[in-house]
C-alpha cells in the first residue's frame, strides 16, 4: 500500500469548504461550519512559509564529524579492506537513524564505490536486524580517534581514545570559569582576594564588620562620625557652671572638667569599652548560673578587690 506523504495545500482543501462567507452561513450546519473553520485553519498552516536555519539533529551532527573524520583519514574512498568495510558499517549505523533511504544508498556510493549490490545488501540486512548506537568515547575507540585529531579537525560530538568524557568535563569547566572570570572584570567587578571580606579593613580601624559596613553606606568610612565619636564629641570639654552660677562640686565636677581624648584615640578607647563590657557580661552569667545551681550567692565569697574590678560587681556589693 502506498501511503501519499505529501503536505495537504490549500488547493487540495474542499473549494465549497474554504469559500465561506457570511452570506452562505446561513445554510450550513453546526458541522460544517466546524469543518469549514478546520480545513480554513490547515491551510493557512501549510500555506506558511518554513523557517530557515533550523537545528540540525544530533545525528546529523555525528555523521558530519565522522565524515570529517574519515576524509582526513582516508581521503575521497574507503579502502577496499576489512578496515574500510568496518567504519563503513559505523557510517551506515547512524545514517540508518535518518530512515533514508536513499541517503544510506548514496553514502554506500559515495566513500565506497567499488562495494558490490550483494555486499551492500548483506551490510544492511545486518544493521536492520541489530542496529548500534555508541557513546562518544566508544564511538573514539571504535574509529580510532585522539585528542589530537579531535582538536585538529573541530569534532565535538565524538570522544577521544586518549581524553575521556571526565577529562573534557573537568577542561569545559575551567574555560568556562575563565571566561566568566575575563567577562566579569570586563564589567568592573573586583576579584575574590581583592574583597572587603578578604581584607577585613574594618580590623584596621579598629571596629565591627557591622559598623563598617553601616558607615560605608552612610558614606563616612575612614571618618570619625561612628560611635566613639559621637560619644566623646557630645563629651563637655571644659569646667561649667550651671544654671544658678554654682561650679558643680564632687564626680560630677571630676566628669565635667575631665580631658576628651584626641580623635586618633577614640576609635581605641571605644573599643576598650566594648571588650570590658563583654568580659563584665561574661562574668555575671556564669556567676549567675552558679546561683541558680547551689542557691548560694557568689558574691558572698568573693574578695572585695574582685567585686570591684567589674561593674556588676560593684552593683552587687
Amino acid at each position: 500500500m502506498q501511503i501519499n506523504i505529501e503536505p495537504r495545500t490549500k488547493a487540495q482543501v474542499p473549494p465549497a469548504l474554504l469559500a465561506v462567507t457570511p452570506a452562505a452561513i446561513v445554510g450550513l450546519s453546526t458541522d460544517d461550519m466546524r469543518k469549514a473553520a478546520q480545513h480554513r485553519e490547515i491551510a493557512r498552516r501549510y500555506a506558511r512559509p518554513r523557517r530557515k536555519g533550523s537545528r540540525p539533529s544530533i545525528v546529523s551532527l555525528i555523521i558530519g564529524d565522522l565524515e570529517k573524520f574519515f576524509a582526513d583519514k582516508y581521503g575521497a574512498a574507503f579502502p577496499d579492506d576489512d578496515a574500510g568495510r568496518d567504519d563503513l558499517i559505523v557510517l551506515l549505523h547512524y545514517v540508518m537513524q535518518l530512515g533514508d533511504q536513499r541517503a544510506l544508498r548514496a553514502r554506500a556510493a559515495r566513500w565506497c564505490p567499488w562495494l558490490s549490490g550483494q555486499e551492500y545488501a548483506a551490510m544492511i540486512a545486518g544493521i536492520e536486524r541489530k542496529p548500534l548506537r555508541w557513546r562518544a568515547d566508544s564511538l573514539a575507540r571504535e574509529i580510532g580517534l585522539n585528542r589530537a585529531t579531535r582538536t585538529r579537525l573541530g569534532v565535538t560530538t565524538i570522544g577521544a581514545t586518549d581524553f575521556g568524557k571526565a577529562k573534557r568535563t573537568k577542561r569545559r569547566t575551567k574555560l568556562n570559569n575563565a571566561d566568566k572570570l575575563a567577562r566579569r572584570a570586563a564589567a568592573g567587578a573586583k576579584p575574590h582576594a581583592e574583597s572587603a571580606e578578604q581584607k577585613a579593613p574594618w580590623l584596621a580601624l579598629g571596629i565591627s564588620r557591622r559598623t563598617y559596613y553601616r558607615r560605608q553606606a552612610n558614606g563616612t568610612v575612614g571618618t570619625d562620625s561612628g560611635t566613639a565619636a559621637r560619644i566623646y564629641m557630645g563629651a563637655p570639654k571644659q569646667c561649667h557652671t550651671t544654671q544658678t552660677g554654682a561650679s558643680p562640686e564632687g564626680e560630677s565636677a571630676a566628669r565635667a572638667c575631665a580631658p576628651v581624648p584626641d580623635a586618633g584615640t577614640a576609635s581605641t578607647v571605644y573599643v576598650d569599652r566594648v571588650s570590658q563590657t563583654k568580659r563584665d557580661t561574661a562574668v555575671a552569667d556564669r556567676l549567675g548560673l552558679h546561683w541558680i545551681r547551689t542557691g548560694k550567692n557568689p558574691f558572698e565569697y568573693l574578695p572585695s578587690e574582685a567585686l570591684e574590678s567589674t561593674d556588676t560587681g560593684r552593683a552587687a556589693a
